[in-house]
């Protein structure tokens, strides 16, 4: 990576394509093609759940949806039209009934 402080390589130049079709699969498999948990959020890296988050996807999503509208209301962050359209947001949680958590790492 470079930066505007000092010299550098861009990643993406040193990332060559025989080198991305050797690591891409492993990192896939390592993080990505895990099975399906027993809950959402935070995972470790063995897929397990790192947190106490709900079974459902429903519940996880309003929980973390609430909290953050929650959050910015607060900090005073956004304004009541924002708002209102996070609101309605809400009102789509419905959804993901059904939904299965899929462990994958948190910068996927």
């Amino acid at each position: 990576m470079s930066n505007s402080e000092g010299q550098g390589t861009v990643f993406g130049a040193i990332c060559t394509p025989p080198v991305l079709s050797i690591e891409c699969p492993i990192w896939r498999a390592a993080l990505h093609e895990l099975g399906t948990g027993e809950g959402f959020g935070p995972c470790r890296r063995d897929g397990t759940c790192a947190e106490a988050w709900p079974g459902d996807a429903r519940d996880y999503t309003a929980a973390k949806l609430r909290g953050q509208i929650e959050r910015a209301v607060q900090g005073r962050y956004i304004h009541d039209d924002e708002r209102a359209t996070l609101e309605a947001a809400c009102g789509l949680i419905a959804a993901f009934a059904g939904e299965r958590p899929v462990p994958c790492h948190r910068d996927y």
